[in-house]
């Protein structure tokens, strides 16, 4: 391991330990009719979001953003380095939150919901549905929480930008939609939050890529 990963480690590694801690117990903590599943996606985004911005976000905070820019390696490595630190991160929390749910809807429903009307079948209905939408905001906030960091190279701004950035565009996308088509189906919702989701994603890394190649000590 070089020396550049153990850094970005360094630099992650609170935030990272943080929303891990959340990944691993959240599910356990009990609410009537498995709602603990239905908010949890936007705790993962809160959590992606932090993490998201401390991988420059620290850089900015600490004064190192110049030294690493000095450094006789290309960026194109350290951009490699901090994106595979980042992903990996992102992929074991993802895992850890994923596995914690499924043991929570196998055992933790019949242990804590005795004697209740409640099951893994009624409880995992939608299952999927939440898979699918955690990776997604997880993916968006640990993008948008790049190239707003490179963007503005302020913490607490880019906490913000993050977080209103995507929200707007959905409510803006969510309100034209019901306004051209006011009885739009469920799944066609769905498909429209995932779609801009993607698009999101795609647009944010390649926007803090190119951010992050043409960065200089002096921000605009």
């Amino acid at each position: 391991m070089n020396a550049l990963v153990k850094k970005e480690i360094r630099l992650l590694l609170p935030s990272w330990l943080t929303v891990l801690s959340l990944a691993i117990f959240l599910p356990w903590i009990w609410k009537p009719n498995g709602s603990v599943i239905s908010w949890s996606p936007i705790v993962f985004f809160f959590g992606s979001i932090l993490i998201g911005v401390d991988s420059f976000g620290r850089e900015f905070s600490l004064g190192t953003f110049s030294w690493l820019m000095s450094q006789p390696v290309e960026r194109h490595k350290i951009w490699r380095n901090k994106i595979a630190v980042l992903a990996v991160g992102v992929a074991i929390i993802y895992i850890v939150q994923f596995a914690s749910y499924e043991l929570w809807l196998h055992w933790g429903v019949t242990l804590f919901a005795r004697g209740r009307s409640y099951t893994y079948n009624t409880l995992g209905d939608d299952w999927w549905f939440w898979v699918t939408v955690t990776a997604a905001l997880m993916l968006v906030a640990t993008c948008g929480g790049l190239w707003t960091t490179l963007l503005l190279r302020q913490v607490a701004a880019a906490l913000w930008i993050t977080f209103l950035a995507p929200v707007g565009l959905v409510l803006l996308m969510v309100s034209l939609l019901l306004r051209m088509f006011p009885s739009t189906p469920e799944r066609v919702a769905e498909g429209v939050f995932l779609g801009l989701a993607g698009i999101y994603i795609v647009a944010g890394f390649l926007v803090a890529r190119g951010l992050f190649y043409r960065a200089q000590d002096v921000g605009w």
